[in-house]
């Protein structure tokens, strides 16, 4: 079962997007709210795929992005979903490391079409 890390989400669309990705059958995670806490939280579950909405009055950025670039994360990497309401956004995020983007208001197919895409496409390899 592919799992997946759902950091910094507002309450709606965690709870939405945790009903629809669970029904197809991802075992989901979610990140305590805060820069530190979401390193954490990739580290100790070494999910498949990490879906993101960075909120700066939070304590959190683009910099989260790439710090799972760093070495100290590398074992543990996953491609990147990145939630945004700003196209503008996108370009910033790419050089940072983001592996794909979803703008908000997005469907409940468009978010299991990307995650099957990566999923696919990042499969990992047995240790």
């Amino acid at each position: 079962m592919k799992k997946i890390l759902l950091v910094d989400m507002n309450s709606f669309g965690l709870i939405k997007w945790n009903k629809t990705l669970k029904k197809a059958g991802y075992k989901v995670y979610h990140s305590p709210v805060g820069y530190f806490e979401a390193i954490e939280a990739v580290l100790t579950v070494k999910p498949d795929i990490i879906i993101c909405t960075l909120s700066q009055y939070k304590g959190m950025d683009i910099e989260f992005v790439r710090i799972l670039k760093q070495p100290i994360a590398s074992e543990c990497y996953a491609p990147i979903l990145y939630v945004t309401s700003d196209e503008n956004t996108r370009s910033e995020a790419t050089k940072a490391g983001a592996t794909d983007f979803l703008l908000e208001n997005f469907s409940e197919d468009e978010l299991l079409l990307k995650c099957k895409a990566l999923s696919s496409l990042f499969e990992k390899k047995p240790n």
